[in-house]
């Protein structure tokens, strides 16, 4: 069936359609992705361990990309090293201090919500976030021989949510605190009275945007 002159113009007018959509795409996220880099650390606890308070002190960091979903807010990926455990008191003792170290690498997938524009400069001076985090266990150690059978059982991986919030000094520099709490118990048998584990922290980061 011979489609004629009729046909031919639309399938060109659909392709310059195409082209100039996927192009406009293309061009607008790529103004609307930004990279940063992070550096802070971490205080957390283990819930289930029978060692109380916030007193493991870690560091954390790594690299993140934000997408612009609309003027105020972003959704971010970021991909992270992060230090935390449990501990007797914040200013490890080697001579009687109790410690447990969980080395991870987090993935966290967040949105944020941005406020107190600067028009001249281009950015906002405040956000809090909210989102999810996958963490993948690198490595556990203890110093205290009844932890040792409980961390052998330990989960590979842990889920946790996350809060937080900051605050951006310029364009390229800011502070952020974040809460995060696990979703489920990285080690659900229970061994000489421990185990259960469930982790708790709280982040402080500074953040470049690139």
């Amino acid at each position: 069936m011979n489609n004629g002159p009729y046909y031919t113009k639309v399938k060109l007018s659909l392709l310059m359609l195409t082209y100039a959509v996927v192009n406009t795409i293309v061009y607008g996220q790529q103004r609307k992705f930004d990279a940063f880099a992070s550096v802070g650390c971490n205080i957390s606890q283990i819930d289930g361990d029978q060692l109380a308070g916030f007193d493991k002190f870690g560091f954390n960091g790594g690299v993140g990309i934000t997408y612009q979903l609309i003027k105020q807010s972003k959704a971010s990926i970021e991909f992270l090293y992060s230090q935390r455990g449990a501990s007797t008191s914040l200013f490890f003792n080697p001579t009687n201090d109790v410690k447990i170290d969980l080395d991870y690498v987090d993935i966290p997938i967040l949105f944020t919500l941005n406020d107190w524009y600067i028009e001249d400069q281009n950015y906002h001076k405040v956000f809090a976030k909210t989102g999810f985090q996958y963490s993948r266990l690198m490595s556990n150690q203890t110093n205290f021989e009844d932890f040792e059978e409980p961390l052998s059982t330990i989960s590979n991986f842990d889920i946790s949510y996350i809060i937080g919030a900051g605050y951006n000094f310029s364009k390229k520099i800011g502070i952020e605190l974040r809460y995060n709490r696990s979703l489920r118990r990285i080690q659900d048998e229970v061994v000489n009275n421990l185990g259960g584990f469930k982790v708790y922290y709280w982040s402080f980061r500074l953040n470049y945007h690139i």
